[in-house]
C-alpha cells in the first residue's frame, strides 16, 4: 500500500502540468508526509495563485474596444493532458462631448469572465483529476479619445476595479482521492481569493478609404498590475503583472444588401497578439494570431445611441494553442 502511495505522488511529479519547466526535484526518500508536502510546494509553484492571477491580468488587457465577446483557447499542455481556456466579457461604454468635437472622454465599465481547467490523465486506469479556476470581476475605465486628423486617433485610458478567483478540484481514484485530496485542499485547490486590479492602456486608430473598400488598423499596448488582498487561506497570496501589445488590420467592404433600409457590409480582419513577462507562461501561451470574418450593420438611421452593429467569428492560432472567438462589436 504504501509503494502505491508513492506511485500516485510519482504521477503527480511527472503528469501534473508536465508542459511547464520543473524548478524543484523530488525526493522520495523521505517519509510520506514530507513528500505529499513537498509535492504540494511543487504544484502550488506550478499552478498556484500567483500563475493564475497572472493569466487573468493578461485576460483583462483583452478589452481593448466596448464589445461583448466570447472565446475558447485550447492548451497544448503535453502528456495526454488537456488544458481549456474560456473567456467571456460584457462591456459598455459612455462617451461624453460630441460628434465632430477634437477629443472626447469616456467611461466604460466591463465584466470579464474566466475559466481555466486541466483535465489531468495519469498513467494508472483507475487514476485521474481536474483542476478549474473560475473569476469574474467589474472593471472601470476612464480615457479620452484624441482626433488629431480625420484618419488618426489616439485614446490613453486608465482602468481600476476588483475580481474574485475560485479554484476547485475533483479527484478519482482510491490513491488520489485518500491522499491528493486531503493534501492539496484549502492550500493548492478549493480556495477562494479576492484581488484590485490597476493598469493602463494606449491605442492607435488609423483608417483609409480606398475605391472599392475601407481599412482600418488598430494597434496599442495594455498594462495591469493585479494584486489579492483577501482569501479563505493565509497560504493564498499573489501580485501579478501584465503587459500584453495587439494589432488587428481590418477591411470594410460594402454590399447591395440592407436589413430594413440597414446597410450590410462584411468585414474581414487578421490580428496578433503578444503576452509579454510572466503573464505569457502563466497563460501557458505567450501569442497567437487570429483571422476574422463579419457581417456589419449601419444603424445609424434608426436614432439610437449605437450606430453600428457588427457579428462576427475569429479562429485563434499560436504556438502551444488553438482556438475561436464570437465577438459582437458596436459603435457610437
Amino acid at each position: 500500500m504504501y509503494r502505491r502511495q508513492l506511485q500516485a505522488i510519482q504521477l503527480v511529479r511527472w503528469v501534473l502540468l508536465p508542459a511547464l519547466p520543473v524548478r524543484a526535484a523530488i525526493d522520495f526518500s523521505n517519509p510520506l508526509e514530507i513528500i505529499v508536502e513537498e509535492v504540494s510546494d511543487f504544484v502550488n509553484s506550478q499552478l498556484g495563485p500567483s500563475e493564475v492571477g497572472a493569466s487573468y491580468a493578461a485576460l483583462i488587457n483583452f478589452a481593448g474596444n466596448p464589445d461583448i465577446s466570447t472565446a475558447t483557447y485550447n492548451i497544448d499542455a503535453g502528456k495526454g493532458s488537456t488544458a481549456e481556456l474560456n473567456v467571456g466579457r460584457f462591456s459598455y461604454r459612455h462617451r461624453f462631448g460630441k460628434k465632430g468635437d477634437s477629443w472626447r472622454p469616456y467611461l466604460q465599465g466591463f465584466i470579464p469572465y474566466e475559466s481555466l481547467q486541466y483535465d489531468l490523465n495519469f498513467t494508472a486506469d483507475s487514476e485521474d483529476a481536474d483542476a478549474r479556476w473560475e473569476a469574474v470581476g467589474l472593471i472601470l475605465t476612464g480615457g479620452s479619445q484624441f482626433f488629431l486628423s480625420e484618419r488618426l486617433t489616439l485614446t490613453p485610458a486608465i482602468n481600476v476595479g476588483a475580481f474574485q478567483l475560485e479554484s476547485n478540484a475533483g479527484y478519482r481514484g482510491a490513491v488520489s482521492e485518500s491522499i491528493l485530496d486531503p493534501a492539496f485542499q484549502g492550500q493548492v485547490f478549493d480556495w477562494t481569493a479576492y484581488a484590485w486590479v490597476l493598469g493602463a492602456s494606449f491605442w492607435m486608430d488609423y483608417s483609409w478609404e480606398f475605391r472599392t473598400f475601407d481599412a482600418a488598423l488598430h494597434t496599442g499596448a495594455t498594462y495591469n498590475h493585479v494584486e489579492s488582498f483577501s482569501s479563505t487561506s493565509d497560504e493564498i497570496a499573489f501580485s501579478s503583472e501584465a503587459l500584453t501589445v495587439s494589432g488587428s488590420f481590418e477591411t470594410i467592404h460594402s454590399t447591395p444588401i440592407s436589413l430594413n433600409g440597414n446597410p450590410i457590409s462584411l468585414v474581414f480582419s487578421v490580428g496578433a497578439t503578444a503576452i509579454l513577462g510572466p503573464a505569457g507562461r502563466a497563460l501557458g501561451f505567450s501569442s497567437f494570431t487570429d483571422y476574422g470574418a463579419a457581417v456589419q450593420m449601419d444603424v445609424s438611421r434608426m436614432g439610437w445611441p449605437v450606430t453600428m452593429l457588427e457579428l462576427g467569428v475569429k479562429v485563434i492560432y499560436g504556438p502551444g494553442v488553438t482556438g475561436w472567438s464570437l465577438i459582437l462589436n458596436y459603435d457610437f
